[in-house]
């Protein structure tokens, strides 16, 4: 059990890969963070220059909602191939098979700190750089947090994994992939639900209760997850395990 997991060791190298995680992506990280600010700032700056009538100190919801997705597509694409894709240069690779550490402990560190510290840090960031203000009657904006976290879980791990399979191009090939698995998947699933068959059992489902259709509807995403999460936390596992240099 002790060359699978030993705590103390654990700790010290998920510190350690903490420091590098911020050595290589911290500024990368920060400029993220305060993108809503600068985006802000140059666009007042370009009104300005057309109109002093035309500035203003105020963030607009869509304006906040816009640079969140913008901070996320990039922190999604840019993270783990900044991190982790020195794995498969021959020397850091060579040098980090070397650290004395299990591999299921590098690949829970990796999993920590891809998704729970990246995300957090990124969010505390953009809140404190363009706070989002709820209001009392607003209860949808709370509902969004759950499949925002599983998108990015989903969407993390995939490019974390392609981060330290493909050698040259990560995010494109990784988004090839993606792609790829997406068009085949939709050539399975398609004929399914445009069968007869098909069509006959939405019909009989009448009677059912709108709320058991919410339910069904959330387990199938819930599964869904689940067998994304396993597949690729797995795909990672192995490829760390069987890496070579």
């Amino acid at each position: 059990m002790n060359n699978i997991f030993n705590f103390k060791r654990f700790v010290n190298y998920l510190r350690f890969d903490l420091r590098n995680a911020k050595n290589y992506y911290g500024l990368s990280m920060l400029v993220v963070g305060l993108l809503p600010v600068i985006v802000f700032a140059f666009s007042q700056i370009l009104n300005w220059m057309v109109s002093k009538d035309n500035v203003s100190l105020d963030f607009g919801l869509a304006f906040r909602c816009i640079t969140l997705c913008i901070a996320v597509a990039i922190v999604n694409l840019t993270a783990p191939p900044k991190m982790y894709g020195r794995i498969t240069e021959r020397r850091c690779g060579s040098d980090w098979l070397l650290i004395p550490a299990s591999t299921f402990e590098k690949w829970l560190a990796m999993l920590i700190i891809t998704l729970v510290v990246v995300p957090v840090v990124m969010v505390v960031l953009l809140l404190i750089s363009a706070p989002f203000r709820i209001d009392p009657g607003e209860g949808l904006v709370l509902d969004m947090v759950y499949p925002f976290y599983v998108s990015w879980v989903t969407s993390g791990l995939a490019f974390l994994l392609g981060s330290v399979v493909f050698k040259r191009a990560k995010v494109a090939k990784t988004i090839l992939v993606c792609m790829a698995i997406g068009v085949v998947f939709s050539a399975i699933t398609v004929p399914v639900f445009q069968s007869s068959n098909m069509e006959e059992w939405l019909q009989s489902m009448d009677w059912v209760d709108p709320y058991q259709i919410v339910r069904w509807f959330n387990s199938w995403i819930n599964i869904t997850f689940a067998v994304e999460f396993v597949l690729l936390a797995g795909g990672l596992f192995y490829r760390l395990r069987t890496i070579k240099h």
